[in-house]
């Protein structure tokens, strides 16, 4: 009874979520109301749809930070674009196509190019605006670095929540490294609720694509049956393989492992936590 009672109230929550994300007149506004949300309800023992708040506030921190109205030069209707059914998809990939488009990739470049420069002298700060602007033209790089500056609270204010968004935004921006630290962020819970299965799904996901630590960390899941049983063997072979990748049929089994786990933990996420 408990269980369903805990159900319900973050069904309420839920949509409740949806409702405010169109009704402030900024992406701010929303993204303030709906964390108070999260965070209230975020430490509630098997709450199933924690996961869709999760991705409601990123989904907008993506619509904040971009000023993706502005950019764009209409209103998003954010309900529909944070929402998890196959319409608020399309909408979702309509949107980020048309403010993809905008980006000025050799400005970002040469936004990190100095922001390296200044990490290398120890300038943090001046390094995480440049960053910060780098990323906002597009850099996937930058991205990832922004993630971790604020994670660490390195040249600004430390805020795990918006670490783990970073992180978030980059992996959807392909790049591999944040894969990993997307799946630390679940492994531990930092700034995110944790989960071992969204843990190893990214890490699946990342060795997928050979990253090295993705690898390990998905080898070392299975060896030692962090969520899936039974599967010692393959996680030692796994772990085996990280110093033969340029054999090519290395690759190919390293691949094939993260793709079948990929898919196995993607069914087992949207059943039993939401969305992915």
């Amino acid at each position: 009874m408990k269980e369903k009672d805990n159900s319900k109230k973050i069904d309420d929550v839920y949509i409740l979520a949806l409702s405010l994300a169109d009704t402030f007149e900024t992406p701010d506004e929303a993204v303030y109301a709906i964390r108070q949300i999260y965070d209230s309800v975020k430490e509630v023992e098997k709450l199933e749809k924690v996961r869709s708040l999760e991705m409601i506030l990123f989904r907008l921190n993506v619509l904040r930070v971009y000023s993706v109205d502005e950019r764009i030069g209409k209103r998003v209707d954010r309900a529909l674009y944070c929402g998890h059914k196959k319409k608020s998809a399309s909408y979702r990939n309509n949107i980020i196509r048309a403010f993809d488009a905008i980006f000025d990739r050799n400005q970002a470049m040469l936004y990190m190019k100095q922001a390296i420069e200044y990490l290398d002298n120890e300038k943090d700060e001046e390094a995480f605006e440049l960053f910060m602007k780098s990323a906002l033209e597009g850099s996937t790089i930058s991205a990832y670095q922004c993630g971790k500056m604020i994670m660490a609270g390195q040249g600004c204010e430390k805020d795990e929540f918006m670490g783990a968004f970073w992180h978030w935004q980059a992996v959807n921006m392909n790049n591999e490294s944040a894969m990993a630290s997307l799946g630390y962020d679940y492994y531990d819970g930092r700034g995110v609720v944790k989960s071992l299965p969204r843990a190893m799904f990214w890490f699946a996901t990342g060795a997928y694509k050979l990253n090295e630590t993705c690898i390990k960390e998905l080898a070392d899941m299975l060896e030692y049956e962090d969520v899936i049983e039974g599967e010692t063997d393959r996680g030692r072979a796994l772990k085996a393989a990280i110093g033969q990748l340029d054999n090519p049929d290395v690759r190919e089994y390293v691949q094939q492992m993260g793709a079948a786990v990929n898919n196995m933990l993607a069914e087992w996420l949207i059943q039993n936590e939401g969305e992915i």
